[in-house]
């Protein structure tokens, strides 16, 4: 575990240097979770409760809408996660998270990352440093869907990870493109 709050440690850090002391109240905190491939990390129609950092593994962020389907996010090792809306808003979810693979994280509650800005400006900037870039990532996905064509959302993703086509299917990355795995086929083939 002292490995997995290093990797966190760096990341965190990577927004703005936390003290001992911040540190210390954040990792006496934490839990250490694993999911199997296919587990709902959580489900559509519940209150998140939880963020979490993923230390291996990709998760899928889906859409629920009139009994269909979407995915809407890939998250992928070193990343935060959580359902945005409902963790902030404490509502239910019209969204849920599912492991496309074995992953394992470290897990914050609701409650204890509240704790933790009552006690600290180091986390309060930390929070709102890491709401500013969760808002960035999410406004360029919108911004991809709005005018980028396929190929070019499909190299963003590559970009982002290389290795992703070799972790899930060419199925999942396709639904996450908006296209069909012949049209996704087409494309890999004109690389």
């Amino acid at each position: 575990m002292m490995d997995a709050l290093h990797s966190i440690r760096s990341y965190l850090n990577g927004f703005t240097p936390l003290s001992d002391e911040d540190w210390t109240t954040f990792s006496t905190q934490v839990a250490y979770k694993s999911f199997k491939k296919g587990d709902i990390i959580h489900p559509c129609g519940e209150v998140c409760c939880n963020i979490y950092f993923l230390l291996s593994g990709v998760v899928k962020h889906i859409a629920h809408q009139q009994s269909k389907q979407f995915t809407i996010w890939f998250s992928l090792q070193g990343d935060l996660m959580t359902e945005v809306k409902s963790f902030i808003s404490r509502t239910p979810s019209s969204n849920s998270l599912v492991a496309l693979t074995d992953a394992q994280t470290i897990c914050l509650t609701h409650a204890q990352l509240e704790t933790l800005y009552n006690v600290s400006k180091g986390w309060e900037r930390i929070g709102r440093l890491t709401a500013e870039a969760y808002l960035l990532q999410h406004m360029e996905r919108i911004q991809d869907l709005q005018f980028a064509n396929a190929t070019e959302r499909y190299q963003k993703l590559l970009e982002r990870n290389p290795h992703l086509v070799e972790q899930i299917s060419l199925g999942e990355i396709a639904a996450y493109l908006g296209v069909s795995q012949e049209h996704l086929s087409r494309i890999r083939g004109k690389r």
